[in-house]
This record gives C-alpha cells, sequence and structure tokens, in this order.
C-alpha cells in the first residue's frame, strides 16, 4: 500500500493526535460500535469510583451519538444501571449522597426518551429514579406507561405494586427528597409527565410483505387474501414461475420482481429488501397463511417499535392433509426494515446473524397465527423439496461446515427415512454445537437433539437416544417433547413400566412450549396413545381403553389412537360392537374418509369383511372416485375371492391418482389370480410402469414377472435387482398368492425370489416365516430344519421349529426348541409368552 508523505500530510504537519480523554476516546470509537460499548464501560465505571455521577451522564450523552441504535441503546441503558447501582451502594443518611446519583439517572433519561419516548426499559428506570426519589405519583404514571404498552413487562408490574402499597401508606413512608438534592428532577418534573404521556400514544407504522414464488398459483391465493389489507405493500420476487403466479400477484397489487434462480434462497430473499419501503418486512412463503381473523393483529404489531423483530405462532401440518400430524414455532417473521438486515445461506436461510440478538428484550412474541402447508407430502412429492434441498445443503457445507448446516441435512435426510445418514450429520451438528458458548440458548439446539434422539432410536441406538434424552433435559425441563422420547424409547426396548411412567409424567406436563417448535400431542393424546400400548401389555386392557377414549376425546383426527381402540375392541367383542362404539366417539369425523380408511383396514385385518366393506362404502359415498378407498376395497374384494371386482375397482382408480401405482400392483395380482393373460395383464402393467412414486428396482421386478407369465415373442431378459424394493414385492405377492391359494400363480413367481434375494439362509427365513403365517406347518418347518442343518441353529431357528411343533401339539418338542431358543437371545418376550402358556398346559 503507497502511504502519503508529502506537505500536505496530517503526518508530516502534526495534525494527527492520540485520544487523552475518556470523551476523546468515545469519539474516536462513534463508527464501531462494539468497540464503543466496551470503551464506554471501561470509562464509566471509572467514573463511578471516582464518584463522579455527573461524568457518568456526560460519557454516556457522548457515546449516544453513534449511528449504532442498538449501541446506543444499551450505552444509555447500562449508564441508567450502573447510577441505580452507585445510589444503592451510597449511605442513605441525611446528607443524600445517594440522591445525586438517582438525579442523575433522571438527567440522562428524560432527553433520550423525549426523542424516543416508546422504550418499557429506560420507562421503567426513569420511573424507578421518579420513586426513589419520592415522587410517587410521576412513578405510577411511568410503570402505567410501560404496563400499557407492554403487558407482560414483568418488573414494571412489581414497580406498580410497590407504588400503590407505598400511596395506602400514606405520603410519609418514603419522604420526598429535597429539591436542592434533586435539582435535575426539579426541573424536569413537568417533562417527566409528557414524557408517561407520549409514551402510550402509539403510532402507526407501514408494513411490507416479502416473499419468493416460483409456480405457487396453487397456494398464493389463499397466503394473500389472508393478509393483503393489513399490509401496506406488498414485493414479491419471482424465480421463474410459467403458471399464473405473477397473475395473481398482481391481482393483489404486488410489486413482482424477476429474479433468476441462483441456488440460493438468502439472494432472492434479499432482492425483495431494496424495493421494499415499509417501516416493517412481513416475511412469509405462499404455503404459509395468516389464520382467518388474526390479520388485524398486524397493525397493532407494527407501532412497537422498541422491538426489532416479532414472532408468530406457526403451525406445521405434516404426513397427510386428512389425519396428519401438527408441530408448532415460533419464528421471528416481523422485523424491522434497516439497512443491516438481510438473509443468508442457501437454503433454510437464517436472518438473526444480522440482528441484535445480545438484547433478548428486542424481540417480542405475538398471538398471530400461521397455517404452514409446505410440509404435507402432497405438497413435497410434487416439489422433490428433500433432494433439492439436500443438493443446496451440500454445497453450502462444502463452502462453510457449520452446525446448524449439518442439522439441516440430517433434517432433510430423517424427513426420507434415510436415518443412517441422519444420525450421522445429527451426531457432527450436535459435537460443533456443544462447542459454542450458550450454544443452549440457539433456536434450533432443542430441534437438534430431539431429532437427534429421534434418529439413534429409529437405527437402534436405543442406548444413546436415551441417555441423550436425560441428558437434554436439565437443559430444557418443560421440553415435553424429551419426557415423550424417553417413553418411546423405553416401549422399544420393551421396557413398559418405563413406557408407562414417562408417558405419565409427559400428560402431566402437557404439550411444549412453541418455542420449542414442540409436536403437538406429545404431552396429550400422543403421549396417551403410548401410554395405552404401554397398559396392554402390561395386560391393563381397562386401563389402556381409558387412555385410548381420552386419546380420541382430546383428537379425533388422531387415527393411531382410533385404530388401536379398534383393536382392542375386537379383542373383546364382536365387530359391529366395536364399529359403533367406533362412531359414537367419532361423532361428525365417523363418516370422514380420515377416519373410514384406518378404521376399516383394522376390521378388514381381523377377518370382518362385511364391516370393513361398509366403511368403505361410506367413503366411495362421499367421495366416488376416491383412490385410496377404492384400491382398499380392491384388495377387500382379493380377500373375499372375487378377483373379478377387485379387478374393477383397482383399474376404477385415475391413472393420475397418487394411489395410481398401489392401483397397478393390486389389479395385477387379480389378472395373475384370474389367470395372467395378455389382455388382462396389459392395463395393470401400463400403470405400474409409469408409476413414478414405484421404486425403479420394483418396476423391473413386476416387468420380469409380467414377461414369465406372458413370454413375448421375443424373449426379454429383466434384471431384478437383489434390493429391498425389490425383495417386497416378490414375497408381499408369494404371501398375497399363498392366502388365496393360486399354486400355480405362485409357482411361476417362485423362482423370482432367488434373484431378489440370493442369501439363501435369508430367503429360506422368509419363506418359512410367510408359510408359518399362513398355518402351512409342514412347509415352514422343512425351511427352518434345512437353515437349521446348513447354518447352524440359532434364535431366530429355534423360534420357528418351536412356533411349528406349537402349531403341531407336539409340546415338548415345542418346549425345548423354545427354550433353547430363549437361552441364546433371552429378550424374546413373544418366546417367553409362548413357553409360558405350553408350560401351563402341560400342567393342567
Amino acid at each position: 500500500m503507497t502511504r502519503d508523505f508529502s506537505s500536505n500530510s496530517r503526518f508530516r504537519t502534526g495534525h494527527v493526535q492520540a485520544p487523552t480523554t475518556p470523551d476523546e476516546h468515545l469519539e474516536g470509537a462513534l463508527e464501531d460500535g462494539e468497540r464503543l460499548f466496551e470503551l464506554f464501560v471501561e470509562h464509566a465505571a471509572d467514573a463511578v469510583r471516582a464518584g463522579d455521577a455527573a461524568a457518568v451522564t456526560r460519557l454516556a450523552r457522548v457515546a449516544g451519538r453513534t449511528d449504532d441504535v442498538h449501541r446506543a441503546y444499551m450505552v444509555h441503558r447500562h449508564a441508567a444501571a450502573l447510577l441505580f447501582g452507585a445510589a444503592t451502594a451510597s449511605p442513605h443518611d441525611d446528607s443524600y449522597g445517594w440522591a445525586t446519583w438517582i438525579d442523575q439517572m433522571v438527567a440522562l433519561l428524560v432527553p433520550v426518551l423525549e426523542e424516543t419516548p416508546h422504550e418499557p426499559e429506560l420507562l421503567d428506570m426513569l420511573g424507578l429514579a421518579s420513586y426513589e426519589l419520592g415522587h410517587t405519583s410521576h412513578a405510577r404514571r411511568l410503570f402505567e406507561a410501560v404496563r400499557t404498552i407492554e403487558p407482560t413487562h414483568e418488573r414494571a408490574r412489581a414497580h406498580l405494586r410497590a407504588c400503590k402499597e407505598r400511596a395506602k401508606r400514606g405520603v410519609g413512608s418514603l419522604p420526598t427528597v429535597p429539591e436542592q438534592h434533586s435539582p435535575e428532577f426539579t426541573r424536569s418534573r413537568t417533562r417527566v409527565k409528557e414524557i408517561a404521556e407520549r409514551a402510550t400514544r402509539l403510532q402507526d407504522r407501514t408494513i411490507s410483505l416479502c416473499m419468493i414464488v416460483k409456480d405457487e398459483e396453487e397456494m398464493l391465493p389463499g397466503c394473500l387474501a389472508a393478509v393483503a389489507e393489513h399490509v401496506d405493500q406488498i414485493v414479491i420476487v419471482d424465480t421463474g414461475s410459467t403458471d399464473r403466479t405473477r397473475e395473481i400477484a398482481e391481482e393483489y397489487g404486488a410489486l413482482v420482481v424477476d429474479f433468476a434462480w441462483n441456488g440460493s434462497f438468502a439472494d432472492a430473499r434479499n432482492q425483495t429488501l431494496p424495493h421494499a419501503t415499509g417501516d416493517w418486512i412481513l416475511w412469509l412463503d405462499a404455503d404459509e397463511h395468516v389464520v382467518a381473523g388474526d390479520g388485524p393483529q398486524l397493525r397493532e404489531m407494527a407501532r412497537r417499535t422498541w422491538f426489532e423483530g416479532i414472532s408468530l405462532i406457526e403451525t406445521h401440518f405434516t404426513g397427510e392433509a386428512e389425519g396428519g400430524g401438527e408441530t408448532t414455532h415460533t419464528p421471528m417473521r416481523l422485523f424491522r426494515n434497516r439497512s443491516e438486515y438481510g438473509w443468508r445461506g442457501r437454503v433454510h436461510e437464517q436472518l438473526m446473524w444480522a440482528m441484535p440478538t445480545y438484547l433478548p428484550e428486542r424481540f417480542g412474541s405475538s398471538a398471530l397465527r400461521v397455517n404452514h402447508f409446505g410440509y404435507l407430502a402432497t405438497v413435497i412429492d410434487e416439489r422433490d423439496k428433500h433432494e433439492r434441498n439436500l443438493t443446496l445443503l451440500m454445497e453450502q457445507v462444502a463452502e462453510e461446515r457449520s452446525a446448524f448446516t449439518c442439522f439441516n441435512i440430517g433434517t432433510e435426510h430423517a424427513a426420507i427415512f434415510q436415518f443412517d445418514e441422519a444420525v450421522r450429520w445429527f451426531d457432527e451438528a450436535l459435537v460443533m454445537a456443544r462447542s459454542e458458548p450458550e450454544w443452549q440458548q440457539q433456536q434450533y439446539a432443542p430441534m437438534l437433539v430431539q431429532r437427534t434422539i429421534v434418529a439413534r432410536r429409529c437405527v437402534g441406538d436405543l442406548d444413546r437416544a436415551l441417555d441423550l434424552s436425560i441428558e437434554a433435559a436439565q437443559w430444557w425441563p418443560t421440553f415435553t417433547d424429551l419426557v415423550y422420547e424417553r417413553a418411546i424409547t423405553s416401549l422399544a426396548k420393551g421396557d413398559f413400566a418405563a413406557t408407562a411412567t414417562h408417558a405419565r409424567v409427559a400428560i402431566e406436563m402437557g404439550d411444549a412450549p412453541a418455542r420449542f417448535v414442540a409436536t403437538t400431542g406429545k404431552g396429550s393424546f400422543q403421549a396417551r396413545n403410548l401410554l395405552a400400548t404401554a397398559l396392554r401389555n402390561l395386560g391393563d386392557a381397562v386401563g389402556a381403553r381409558e387412555q385410548l377414549e381420552a386419546s380420541i376425546a382430546e383428537a379425533p383426527h388422531f387415527i393411531a389412537s382410533v385404530s388401536d381402540l379398534t383393536e382392542l375392541l375386537l379383542e373383546d367383542g364382536d365387530a359391529a360392537s366395536a364399529s359403533n362404539t367406533i362412531d359414537e366417539l367419532l361423532g361428525s369425523r365417523a363418516h370422514g374418509a380420515a377416519a373410514n380408511l384406518p378404521v376399516a383396514a383394522v376390521f378388514h385385518e381381523a377377518g370382518a369383511f362385511d364391516v370393513a366393506d361398509e366403511r368403505y362404502g361410506r367413503v366411495l359415498a362421499a367421495t366416488p372416485g376416491h383412490g385410496a378407498a377404492l384400491v382398499a376395497r380392491a384388495e377387500l374384494r382379493l380377500a373375499q375371492d372375487d378377483p373379478v371386482g377387485a379387478l374393477e375397482l383397482a383399474l376404477a382408480v385415475d391413472p393420475l391418482d397418487r394411489m395410481a401405482g398401489r392401483s397397478g400392483r393390486t389389479a395385477f395380482l387379480a389378472a395373475v389370480v384370474l389367470g395372467g393373460d395378455a389382455e388382462l395383464l396389459a392395463e395393470p402393467a401400463r400403470r405400474l410402469a409409469d408409476s413414478p412414486e414405484l421404486a425403479a428396482s420394483e418396476r423391473a421386478t413386476y416387468v420380469a414377472w409380467h414377461e414369465r407369465l406372458v413370454p413375448s415373442e421375443q424373449p426379454v431378459h429383466v434384471l431384478v435387482p437383489a434390493d429391498g424394493a425389490s425383495a417386497a414385492t416378490v414375497f408381499s405377492n408369494l404371501d398375497a398368492l399363498a392366502k388365496l391359494s393360486a399354486v400355480e400363480a405362485f409357482e411361476v413367481l417362485h423362482p423370482l425370489a432367488t434373484l431378489a434375494v440370493p442369501d439363501e439362509r435369508l430367503r429360506r427365513l422368509q419363506f418359512a416365516e410367510m408359510y408359518l403365517r399362513r398355518r402351512f406347518a409342514d412347509m415352514a418347518g422343512e425351511e427352518f430344519m434345512i437353515c437349521a442343518q446348513e447354518f447352524g441353529p440359532d434364535a431366530q431357528i429355534l423360534r420357528g421349529l418351536g412356533k411349528v411343533a406349537t402349531m403341531k401339539e407336539l409340546w415338548e418338542d415345542a418346549e425345548v426348541f423354545l427354550s433353547e431358543s430363549l437361552k441364546l437371545d433371552p429378550t424374546q418376550r413373544d418366546v417367553v409368552g409362548l413357553l409360558t402358556a405350553i408350560r401351563e398346559r402341560q400342567a393342567s
């Protein structure tokens, strides 16, 4: 770098001088807010030690001239606190030396509040100064002003209570400081009253709604309709829509700005800011809709100018549109429009990094509710959000490997059930996060821990999952989801007593506060469902029924409890009675698809075909083309040995329906049972080939099966991948054919099992378990014996032989096999139960 040492240089003329006084030090640091505040704290402390109250005020006025509004506020707040602390430490005698410090609080705060009267913290401090000087009426006005504009301000509440108690005791309870010892207050008495009055006169502020969109013609109208009349401007950045998104936005008066997508959500969002003219920025996505009736709250929120950001209550709907889950969250979605604020991060972009998070009083909350539909399965499937997000996140982590990015990568893997990958990323994120000071205060920290616990449980790492849930409960004792995780992990370990204990604690706690991104029901209806499962395993059917009925009463949409109660009722009564009880509990929901489909499936599985058929009929009566109901009824027809009816129902599903792939499976199976000729198989085969929701290996397996059923003129060799999807396809269809006694069709498909599952031991065990389910005892026994001879008798094989012997009523053989199996694996609760039943039978 070239330096200028010419005659005009200040270095030559000696015009550069080092600061020599505290005031000059502060003057020199006005452009560096962080350094400025550090210097002020240092010099103000020296002034206090020197007993110079006026110097503290003077230094605060110098530092308060910085353009950094947050540091200026911190200076005034810190100075007032220093002065009050010095007064408290001074002797309270007749000399009134302590009052000088309090009087300087008035000198400091009055001009600041005259300029910006809507400052709850500073108003409370001025009220405290007035109170200490004995001017209770002034103090009371100030505390009431704080409570008016910020009803949740607890210190102002306590101070106001003290004013009222002093008034009850009379004037002499704390005498007024003589005017000669409080000259600043004496001069400012009228100004203090005016500040209290002005503080409650909040002014309207403008709001700009800022959004980024692409092909949102379905969701955008609902979003804008709910909020447009409650904002002053709408700025929408379009990243390449090809539908009616732009036209819809313009119909609502939006300014639409084009932006070529570059792979960064932060860049796209930041494009909205130069066009925003409002005092506040509200940011939403098209799939986020303000709840009807809540929009007017925005105007009230915008008047609260002492906040930099305000959070909303957002409910994320997950799973299916009907009967899915819900989680609540309190994201900061309204923030002051300042040039220094903006987003960063390719995906899951963040805003808080630029904001004064070191000032918690600058962030408020509201009761405004937003419903988020972007996590519904249909929306995610249509947009392939997870693949897109993972691509962007992997680019981001290559640039900067942070705990937050690793957490987001783990989250995306978990959402598509890739828990092995999820655990790896969550563990790395947790290690990195824990290296940061006060990491538990990060907004995403509770989510990271909770999702790590879930992922560990899903990969079978139950001990580490349990350990983390216990440790994390110390950090966030009101986070009910952690207690729920202890309960469900205990269930996975087979510890039903512990499951019941932790589920009851979760119910006592209730659902966690929204700030944890808590799942609705973990402290209520979901915990009751978990408790019911534990009680059933502990033999308390009555208690289980009570909990399931309570769960349904709390959340009739929670289908797991409805299905579980249906199963429980079927154990003790007939199907018709069970169905009537369920209808009584569901009330108006008893005829909806969300309840009827899973309940019908329980009756279907239990063999109560007439009741199941009636419930499928309810759905189709309301929605004749309901894909899931048509497929389920088709499968029922197969179980009723009516393949013609099954084929007709399956092919009635719209080929563009999300259930088209499953309809192809059912139709193909029905066609095979009917003889499997080329004409019958043509349409089912076409549906399977055209179904993008089916795995490629599954489609290949059906092509290979089709080739074996209807060989083409030019033989086609189809490779059947040896993976889980192929194996599931082969064995699920073999199982169905065995159930339907379709022997010839079974023999045609059988050879594909060798290709799908080349491991002979695993393949034979799968056949053995299938034969066992169908009560083909001899065939199951043959497969288990071959495995025992070829690969050695392990716990699984011995258990299978024990069940075969039990089925054939060979009680002594069954006891031997089961006992030996239990020696090799003592955790087999089903074997313990079966062995106990056999011994009791023999004893009787």
